[in-house]
């Protein structure tokens, strides 16, 4: 087996490591959306709630008025959760990120070599062509002065 064949091996291992990494990263990816839209509907409700909480012209309840108080706090306290989980998980598509990025150019870094060692092969096998050759019309050339 030849060794561009060899390393090829090696290659297609590494990008299926690349693969997988690029996998999680769009997963990751996906996943950092879908809790930005959940601070967006947590936000948009609590804004809801509060302009519908508010009384019009109407009687107001201390009671009434320290639940809604209470409950919209604990709306934005869910808020902060949710952007420290977001930063948190923002941190984490870094770093998978990375991972993928180094994979990647290790991957380019295979197919140079193999196109390197597939052209080293080349010029070895165009020389032996070439030697062959050379040792045929030699004997083609004693054979015809024998």
């Amino acid at each position: 087996m030849k060794r561009s064949k060899r390393i090829l091996q090696l290659k297609t291992l590494v990008d299926q490591d690349a693969e997988r990494e690029a996998i999680k990263l769009a997963k990751m990816q996906t996943q950092l959306l879908g809790e930005k839209d959940k601070i967006t509907q947590l936000v948009s409700f609590k804004d809801d709630y509060l302009h519908r909480s508010t009384p019009v012209g109407g009687r107001v309840f201390p009671a009434a008025l320290q639940d809604v108080e209470k409950f919209a706090k604990q709306l934005t306290f869910s808020i902060g959760q949710q952007e420290k989980y977001i930063t948190v998980l923002a941190q984490h598509i870094e770093a998978q990120r990375e991972i993928w990025h180094k994979l990647n150019n290790k991957v380019k870094a295979y197919e140079r070599w193999i196109e390197k060692i597939r052209i080293e092969e080349q010029v070895i096998e165009m020389r032996n062509e070439q030697k062959m050759l050379d040792e045929f019309v030699i004997n083609q050339r004693n054979k015809s002065e024998s």
